[in-house]
């Protein structure tokens, strides 16, 4: 079985933004599986526009993005999404990964529950 690695950001349209913020941490989740084919997509589709329209950098859909891993041979894909909460993007998501036809294996957002809060709190009090 041949797995990706999709990591899914509500995205920006400013490109240093994609350079300074989002792209360091897509490379944090590439590290911890460095063999993985990488794809990446932004969930928000005003976004995707301004960002190709003003810039000419197009991003994929989620859904773009796992129709083309499938088409790419891939039939397993780990999703990581770097959303902070799991509200109403997070769920959309998991919608669009069900229904995808791919077997998705969906990571959580970084805040998912009382204790991911206390550990961010913790290394807060410390850091400040």
């Amino acid at each position: 079985m041949s797995a990706a690695l999709l990591v899914v950001s509500f995205g920006t349209a400013h490109p240093d933004a994609i350079d300074k913020a989002i792209v360091p941490t897509e490379n944090a989740i590439r590290a911890v599986f460095p063999r993985l084919p990488f794809y990446r997509a932004f969930t928000s589709p005003g976004v995707r526009a301004r960002l190709e329209k003003n810039h000419g950098i197009r991003v994929e859909d989620v859904s773009q993005a796992l129709q083309r891993i499938r088409q790419e041979g891939h039939s397993q894909v780990l999703i990581q999404p770097t959303l902070l909460i799991p509200g109403r993007e997070y769920e959309k998501l998991r919608q669009i990964a069900a229904d995808s036809g791919v077997n998705c294996v969906l990571g959580k957002p970084l805040l998912s529950s009382e204790a991911d809060l206390d550990r961010i709190l913790g290394i807060l009090q410390e850091a400040y």
